[in-house]
């Protein structure tokens, strides 16, 4: 039976004057493939692709595929488009109709599909004919393909709508709720956020209202405790459903993974723990909550208390903000130093500003961020590490410096970017229009509107002759652009992908998906 298909379609390709015949012939071969052990399985399967047989798409265009490292095919140009792997699974289009493939281009779910939107632990959410269903492997129905939209949420459970109206679905536990929800916001642990009648309430994946819904609005938490407001006034509520306060708060912020929160009443701020109870007297005038501490204004300066209220650090300081672990950044007579927040130390040495956040501009960002900082101090910049200590002298003029490796340093002045050395020596002679980050190893450097690569020791190994170069894989793998193609170099800067293709992405450990 193969080779007489087989037949027909090379007489049929060499003619290729229908776009619907060449479409049912895909279907043709589709249903030679797996043979479902249950007969109701097959029957089902075999009138979806009877359907799409009568449904004319247009002849498709085979043109992306999966190559190595190396430039070898791995799974051949058969497919309109591939998706990156997501456990080893990856949603592919062939014939205008989606499913799935593995790393090998084994087919996984059958292209019988408008649509795949996502899948979780072999449950994959397909939509057929406007309406949405959930299949497992190899296709076969687990949800009935009725309604308008379906929604994946944590531990194999999901939201589904028809018209108007969601209903909590419960896949591992086989159970539908009702449809009287007009919207479902966020689920966690097994409770979602849920509205029914404009008002909003908590609902578990088996349909059980856990609160009255009577609020306003519930933020989402990815803790067990939720912020509610009704009325303009905030309270707190658990999981299981219970108001642990009074409406009584006009501001309740996120509660952290401790089971602590800030809130408000009036113009003053304290700190609730997940009972409800205030372990901090609502009477600072500010407060930023931490993991295990506050910082707060008081009578409009600023100090550091702990979750019961104790003062840690004294309220004596213009600013104050976390930098890393025990070390925060205070600021006192317009100059920043460090206090550790457990042994009370002060360092030393004293600056005009830390920059103790990322380093954001329009064309830049600094990977580096994390483990070095940019300070100022008697007008020239240095760098300090996570520690406070000086890991680069202050030495250098500009508007700002940009840590880019463990010892390269941007230098901006104006639009432009020079390189220097963590010992205060500029290293190139040159200057460049754009510096950003790529790996521990590879610096891009743009001049003249054309992108290249710098290494970590400031010497340009790639020439700036780029459209553009992108990171595909931090620390392995950057892809290069020029005259429209595509191609792919290492951590090395060593081409091994030739500038031949329209696009390129990561599909897996060393594999790319690209297109011809």
């Amino acid at each position: 039976m193969i080779g007489q298909i087989m037949r027909s379609i090379n007489k049929i390709i060499a003619c290729y004057k229908s776009q619907y015949i060449l479409f049912v012939i895909s279907i043709l071969l589709l249903s030679t493939g797996s043979v479902f052990s249950q007969d109701s399985t097959r029957i089902w399967l075999d009138s979806i692709r009877h359907e799409t047989q009568q449904r004319l798409r247009p002849a498709p265009i085979f043109s992306v595929g999966v190559i190595d490292n190396s430039d070898k095919t791995v799974i051949p140009f058969d497919y309109e488009d591939i998706a990156t792997l997501k456990s080893e699974r990856a949603i592919a289009k062939r014939f205008g109709l989606y499913g799935v493939i593995n790393r090998s281009g084994e087919v996984k779910v059958p292209f019988l599909f408008d649509r795949i939107a996502s899948f979780l632990h072999d449950r994959y959410v397909v939509e057929l004919k406007n309406k949405w269903g959930i299949v497992g492997s190899d296709g076969n129905k687990i949800i009935p393909f009725e309604y308008d939209d379906i929604i994946f949420f944590d531990g194999g459970n999901a939201v589904v709508k028809k018209g108007d109206n969601y209903a909590m679905l419960s896949i591992s536990g086989n159970h539908l709720g009702s449809f009287i929800y007009n919207n479902v916001e966020s689920m966690n642990d097994g409770v979602a956020i849920a509205m029914k009648n404009h008002f909003v309430g908590l609902v578990d994946t088996l349909g059980i209202e856990k609160t009255p819904f009577i609020y306003d609005w519930i933020y989402p938490s990815t803790t067990h405790i939720f912020a509610a407001i009704k009325d303009g006034k905030y309270c707190i509520v658990n999981r299981e459903g219970l108001q642990l306060t009074d409406l009584d708060y006009n501001e309740i912020s996120s509660f952290n993974e401790k089971g602590y929160g800030l809130a408000r009443k009036g113009s003053k701020y304290g700190i609730l723990n997940d009972q409800g109870t205030e372990t901090t007297p609502l009477i600072y005038d500010d407060m930023t909550l931490y993991d295990d501490c506050a910082s707060a204004k008081f009578n409009n300066l600023w100090g550091v208390v702990d979750f019961s209220g104790n003062t840690r650090i004294p309220f004596e300081y213009q600013s104050i903000k976390r930098y890393y672990g025990n070390l925060f950044l205070v600021k006192q007579n317009d100059r920043w130093k460090f206090i550790d927040y457990e042994t009370l130390d002060v360092l030393p040495m004293v600056y005009e500003s830390v920059n103790s956040y990322a380093t954001y501009s329009q064309n830049l960002v600094s990977n580096y961020r994390q483990l070095y900082s940019p300070a100022r101090r008697e007008g020239k910049w240095g760098l300090i590490d996570m520690l406070g200590q000086v890991v680069a002298p202050f030495v250098y003029d500009g508007d700002k410096i940009i840590p880019l490796g463990e010892n390269l340093l941007a230098i901006q002045k104006g639009a432009f970017y020079s390189l220097a050395d963590f010992d205060g020596k500029y290293i190139t002679k040159r200057d460049f229009e754009d510096i950003f980050t790529l790996s521990d190893n590879l610096v891009r450097v743009k001049d003249n509107g054309k992108y290249g690569i710098v290494n970590n020791a400031g010497v340009l190994i790639v020439d700036c002759i780029y459209d553009n170069i992108f990171t595909l894989a931090e620390g392995s793998y950057y892809a290069v652009y020029k005259d429209g193609r595509y191609g792919v170099i290492d951590d090395n800067a060593k081409q091994i992908i030739p500038m031949k293709y329209a696009y390129v992405l990561m599909f897996g450990d060393d594999l790319f998906v690209v297109k011809r």
